[in-house]
Parts: structure tokens; sequence; C-alpha cells
């Protein structure tokens, strides 16, 4: 009688899913399709539009870290698409409003301390000459933090041989310093294996690209 019991709830169970399963389906397949096709987005008024749905799916799911994180790393991907630099600065607060949210969700998530690296180091593209000792230390500093956080995630070593490539040879930096840490940064991302269809897995193609 018992085993019957077990079976007959499984059966329910499988033909009258919870309130909680069906709201999961429904914050994948939002995730899923905002997720899609974000890789071909060009211009910033369409990485801006897309910040603002992946925003809406936040405010939806309060437990979930994913819908912030994606919001934020839209709007920093805004200001590398834009030629000016009069909106930098307003894009990057709301990116780091929405990262502040998402490690309130989930703290010390690499990846979220990864895009707080990203936005720190956008903000020197403003004026560089000013900047870069405040900022640069701050992307530093979020960079080591992500890495201690999942020394799988190869993003940011990826951002870390970026700015090691872009800052001048005289001061430390240049190809020849860079190459070992992209070089890593590829290895990670051979190794890497995303937890679930909607974490991030953005940066490869890129990183490739920095090494030619």
């Amino acid at each position: 009688m018992k085993q019957l019991l077990i079976v007959a709830a499984l059966v329910v169970s499988a033909l009258f899913p919870t309130a909680s399963q069906a709201q999961n389906a429904k914050y994948l397949a939002a995730m899923e399709k905002n997720l899609l096709h974000l890789d071909s987005i060009q211009n910033p008024e369409e990485w801006m539009s897309k910040a603002g749905q992946f925003a809406r799916i936040a405010m939806a799911e309060p437990t979930e870290w994913l819908p912030s994180y994606y919001a934020a790393y839209c709007q920093i991907m805004a200001t590398t698409r834009t030629k000016g630099t009069e909106k930098l600065d307003e894009w990057l607060d709301e990116a780091d409003k929405n990262i502040e949210e998402g490690l309130k969700r989930k703290p010390q998530e690499s990846e979220l301390l990864t895009l707080k690296a990203m936005s720190s180091f956008m903000r020197m593209r403003v004026n560089p000459m000013e900047r870069w000792q405040k900022y640069g230390g701050i992307s530093q500093e979020n960079l080591a933090k992500a890495k201690e956080a999942d020394p799988t995630n190869p993003r940011p070593w990826m951002l870390q041989g970026q700015s090691v490539l872009f800052t001048p040879e005289q001061f430390g930096g240049g190809k020849d310093k860079a190459m070992p840490i992209l070089n890593t940064a590829i290895d990670k991302f051979n190794a890497f294996k995303p937890a679930s269809k909607i974490h991030p897995i953005w940066g490869k193609e890129y990183c490739e690209s920095l090494m030619k």
C-alpha cells in the first residue's frame, strides 16, 4: 500500500507541477529568450534595451543573481560600443547598481566580481590620465577577488591579460607580458564548464583576438 501511494504521488507530481516548478520554468524561458543572439548585438542602444529586459526579470526574481548580472553586462557592453564618452559614467553607474544587487543575492560570485573589475576598467576611458590610478587599482583588486572566488573562471584572466596588453611597456605592460596571462585564460576557457545553459560563457573568441 505504501509503495502504491509513493507511485501515485510521483505520477501526480509529474502531471501537475508545483507553483515553484512552474515559476522556475517561466524564469528559465525568459532568460533563454533574452540570451538568444546576445552576442550579435552591435550598437549601444540595443545593449541598453536588452539590459532593461534583464533588469525586469531581476525584479520578478528576487532570489536569482543572473538577471542582475546580465543587466550589468549589457550596460558595460554598451560602453564598449559607443564612440563618445558622455554616457559612460551614467551607464556604468547603472551597471554597478545591478552588480551590487547581484552580490546581495550571491555574495562573492566570481562572475559578478569580474564585471565589477570590467566596469572600473571602462571608467578609465573617460579620462585615462586622471583615472588610471584610482580605477586601475579597483579593477585589479576585483580581478584578484574573482580569481580567488572561482579559480576555474577564465574571464578574470582574460581581462587581466587585456589590461596588461594595453598598458605601455614602460609601465610594465605590452604583448610579451600579456601573452602568458592570455594563454592561461585560453586554457581555462577550454576546460570551463558553465553551471547551466544560462550561465556566462562569453569571452573566448575575444581572448583569441587579443592574442593575434
